[in-house]
């Protein structure tokens, strides 16, 4: 019996290699319309093909602007992510892309496209080669969507490094911009400076809206001669009491843990209690953790 060797099949170009291409340009390079079809090709959108899977939102993005006309721009939650800001759950391939042109131009129509219009108002940058909507635009784009926590924790992340933006410029933005909604103006009146990541501020968010005081944020604890014993993620000196979000590295990593212990031992013989909470906290036991922390700065105020 003859059998037919598999057939390798034709290299792409090596200029279509490094980034997603559309099949009018593979074609213009001689690529043919079999090989295009090739199930080795991903496929990441309509009209273009890509040697390497897409698996995150550059590689997304990089797919829809080789297709897309070249007066658009990525804002909103898309514009987020590709600036490297905290946008709630991990990118995921279903999540829609947030395009944005201007308002004189039709929306743009394409699977997986969010199509906003406005951008004659807003400032267009660039990052990563990418076109996306400035800082101070996203984060109005974003916060105006809501919830109002994703607007105070994207707040939190822009006053922080590496962005480093001044929260009074964020203020000055968001009070000059007439497309700024309510929920904006509430989100940045929640934003501080300070914390060193989102679950800090989910935490700090949780705990300010159910009317409890403000926390400093990551703010030194000493002991009555002078000494550093640690930073606190959320601290109340007046009670000495103060809340540490625990990411899971602080379980899975032995060392961690161990420092964990020690530093949990040092706070309790300075007189401070501390109170470690978790992301399964946040989502599952919000009010226990209200609760906690209320009833410890009661105690120690009395």
């Amino acid at each position: 019996m003859h059998c037919d060797p598999v057939r390798t099949p034709d290299p792409i170009p090596p200029e279509l290699t490094e980034t997603p291409f559309t099949v009018a340009a593979a074609k213009r390079s001689g690529v043919s319309r079999a090989r295009l079809e090739n199930r080795l090709l991903t496929r990441p959108t309509y009209g273009v093909r890509s040697v390497t899977p897409v698996t995150d939102v550059v590689a997304m993005a990089s797919a829809l602007a080789a297709a897309l006309p070249k007066d658009c721009v990525f804002s909103h939650e898309t514009a987020a992510r590709l600036w490297g800001l905290p946008c709630g759950a991990p990118w995921q391939p279903h999540f829609p892309s947030h395009v944005m042109r201007v308002s004189a131009k039709a929306p743009i129509r394409r699977r997986g496209v969010r199509a906003h219009q406005g951008l004659e108002v807003r400032t267009a940058t660039e990052v990563g080669g990418l076109s996306v909507t400035s800082l101070l635009d996203t984060f109005v784009d974003v916060a105006a969507e809501g919830p109002l926590e994703t607007g105070v924790v994207l707040g939190d992340a822009l006053v922080m490094p590496p962005w480093g933006l001044l929260l009074s410029t964020l203020t000055e933005f968001v009070e000059s911009t007439p497309r700024a909604p309510y929920l904006v103006h509430t989100a940045l009146s929640l934003v501080r400076v300070g914390s060193a990541s989102p679950q800090e501020s989910r935490t700090r968010i949780l705990l300010v809206m159910a009317g409890l005081p403000e926390p400093a944020l990551n703010a030194p604890i000493f002991d009555v001669d002078g000494s550093l014993v640690a930073i606190g993620d959320l601290v109340w000196w007046e009670q000495k009491v103060v809340v540490e979000y625990e990411g899971d590295q602080h379980r899975s990593d032995r060392v961690q843990w161990q420092r964990d212990i020690a530093r949990y031992r040092r706070l309790q013989d300075v007189g401070w209690s501390a109170i470690r909470v978790s992301a399964e906290d946040l989502e599952r036991r919000p009010t226990q953790v209200v609760a906690q922390v209320r009833n410890q700065l009661r105690r120690r105020a009395s």
